[in-house]
């Protein structure tokens, strides 16, 4: 028996993936100009072609055989798990597009709105804003609250969460409470990025998937270039706070199949 190993192990991938995308772009040369996004990491990449066939069938004595099968449709789908959860990732988790960003004006003593409890008394593990002209103040530096002209105590009557801008009462409020805010600015690029959800389902553009294999001798094992598609939503992970949260998309190959490639 031959002992002769005739299998071809370069063919053998151990991969990770990089995937480039160019929303918007309405060709392959208008990809090049306008540029590829990098997707961030790609946790794992999977390879999903599909075809519909129409059989038909032949009935002869007593018997329905198939004698020919078309393809009446043909498509190849890859399926991204990513997590790096920027706000690009956000807009396919929520089918979203941009809205203002939450930055803010540096504000010193200035007055919040007024909190009015007289109809009906602040009730335990409600959170309120601490809103100056109906906005929220996020980052608070400094708040101080008064109800009957009584400065309230944090702690004791009440709890700030300063990051978010909110307020709790731990003691009843039967009045209106009042009171001043002083918080630093917050810059476009350190506010919190705005997204209106339910916008947008799918994002067009054109797309490169690259496969690698550091084992290989050529390192780069697949390239699917410049090929038009549709990116939606698919699953996003629990946030659990044991493992990285995780948004599984869909990468739809459409008219424009581009050209792939295969290091063997």
């Amino acid at each position: 028996m031959s002992t002769t190993n005739v299998h071809n192990l370069d063919a053998v991938t151990l991969g990770t993936a990089e995937f480039y995308f160019s929303p918007d772009a309405a060709s392959a040369a208008d990809a090049r100009t306008k540029g590829y996004v990098d997707f961030g990491n790609i946790v794992s990449v999977s390879v999903a072609p599909e075809v519909t066939k129409l059989e038909h069938k032949a009935s002869r004595r007593g018997l329905r055989l198939t004698d020919k099968t078309v393809i009446t449709d043909s498509k190849l789908q890859y399926t991204l798990k990513v997590d790096e959860l920027d706000r690009e990732k956000w807009y396919y988790a929520l089918l979203g597009v941009a809205a203002p960003d939450a930055a803010q004006a540096a504000i010193a003593d200035a007055a919040i709105d007024s909190l009015d409890f007289t109809a009906a008394p602040s009730r335990a593990n409600v959170w309120h804003d601490v809103a100056v002209s109906g906005r929220r103040i996020r980052k608070i530096s400094e708040l101080t609250l008064t109800a009957s002209s009584t400065t309230l105590t944090a702690g004791t009557d009440y709890e700030l969460d300063e990051l978010t801008g909110r307020i709790r009462f731990l003691a009843e409020q039967t009045g209106t409470v009042s009171g001043t805010v002083s918080a630093p600015a917050i810059s476009a690029a350190d506010a919190p990025k705005g997204i209106t959800p339910l916008q947008q389902g799918i994002r067009k553009g054109y797309a490169r998937l690259f496969i690698f294999d550091d084992t290989h001798a050529k390192k780069l094992v697949y390239e699917h270039s410049d090929f038009s598609c549709e990116i939606s939503f698919n699953a996003i992970g629990d946030m659990d706070g044991e493992n990285f949260g995780e948004l599984t998309l869909d990468v739809l190959v459409t008219s424009d199949a581009g050209t792939a490639y295969s290091a063997e």
